[in-house]
């Protein structure tokens, strides 16, 4: 009882110096990276916390969150998904966003063709890189400590640019931004767990 106690304070604290601020950073990047007036589907929104933020700092987006799991503490309404297939038809939304959602999937590949049928513009993804073994254990930490309370099944699936960029081929998007030095974490945690582990892309469908 006492290692469950002290491993929820330990939660708590993560929740309130690391996760808040994640969110809120983000927010305000991703803000940044949609055009004017865009209709939004948020692919694993979570509780909805970033998606309703990025609302607030930009009222002229809508966005819509699904996920394979409904919390009971989201900030705005999610619909069920399998994890797999978009039950939305082709180019229903302007853009598709995924934060840390591919490296929970065992098959990126798909769930990204996925969202580029179903975005009109492009699609934008919050995600990691990995380039090697020491990379591969800070986001190893990192992914356990932030997703251990939600029950969110980690499968350790991180990319190297280089099969970013392959993927991207593969799904028929190209970069049109990229962005690395994120600044998710407070200090002196920033000099560990940020760096260049954190990256968004703001990819355009590619023009047949």
């Amino acid at each position: 009882l006492l290692e469950a106690a002290e491993w929820k304070m330990k939660m708590f604290i993560h929740s309130i110096l690391v996760n808040k601020r994640r969110n809120r950073v983000l927010s305000v990047l991703l803000a940044n990276e949609f055009s004017q007036a865009s209709e939004i589907l948020d692919i694993g929104a979570g509780s909805g916390e970033i998606a309703s933020q990025i609302m607030s700092i930009r009222p002229d987006l809508k966005i819509d969150g699904i996920d394979i799991k409904i919390r009971e503490d989201s900030s705005m309404p999610i619909e069920l998904f399998n994890g797999e297939s978009i039950k939305h038809s082709n180019n229903s939304y302007d853009y598709c966003l995924l934060v840390d959602v591919l490296h929970h999937t065992h098959n990126p590949e798909a769930l990204l063709a996925e969202a580029a049928r179903v975005a009109r513009i492009g699609v934008v993804i919050k995600d990691h890189l990995c380039e090697n073994k020491i990379d591969f254990i800070l986001l190893c930490l990192m992914d356990i400590v932030g997703n251990w309370s939600y029950g969110v099944k980690i499968t350790y699936n991180y990319l190297s640019e280089k099969k970013w960029l392959k993927l991207f081929s593969l799904t028929n998007l190209k970069i049109k931004n990229k962005h690395q030095n994120l600044g998710i974490y407070p200090q002196p945690f920033r000099m560990l767990f940020d760096q260049n582990l954190h990256v968004i892309f703001n990819l355009a469908k590619a023009k047949n």
